[in-house]
């Protein structure tokens, strides 16, 4: 259930990681900094995209539930189960980003790195609704 409690905490936590991730973009030098460096600025971009995606999944969840009608015991219990997948969609969902971020630092942005980014989160997403 949505309520007004975690839509305000999901809203904060994006505001907070949204601040550090423009710190870290605007202090760090990408060429001064170690592995680990890099890791953690990847990290956070992660963490920044699927707090949006559930942010964004929660909006669109709340829209559906005001604009739509009565919904059955059936759509319920089917609704329940859907909504395990959900954080698992989310998850795979969120390195679309880092793997945009990947191929262009290595300047391999073309229509076969996009289709094979395409077709892994497609597998991912196929095996998450098959097997959870």
């Amino acid at each position: 259930m949505i309520n007004r409690f975690s839509m305000v905490s999901i809203t904060l936590v994006l505001i907070f990681i949204t601040g550090i991730l423009i710190l870290l973009l605007s202090l760090v030098d990408p060429s001064s900094v170690s592995a680990f460096g890099l890791l953690g600025v990847m990290t956070v971009v992660y963490v920044f995209f699927f707090v949006l995606f559930v942010f964004l999944y929660r909006v669109v969840k709340l829209l559906a539930r005001f604009f739509g009608g009565s919904k059955t015991t059936k759509d319920t219990i089917k609704q329940q189960r859907n909504q395990r997948k959900t954080p698992y969609i989310i998850a795979v969902l969120a390195f679309v980003p880092l793997f945009l971020v990947s191929f262009n630092s290595l300047g391999q942005i073309n229509i076969l790195n996009l289709s094979l980014i395409v077709l892994f989160e497609a597998l991912a997403i196929f095996y998450i609704v098959k097997r959870v």
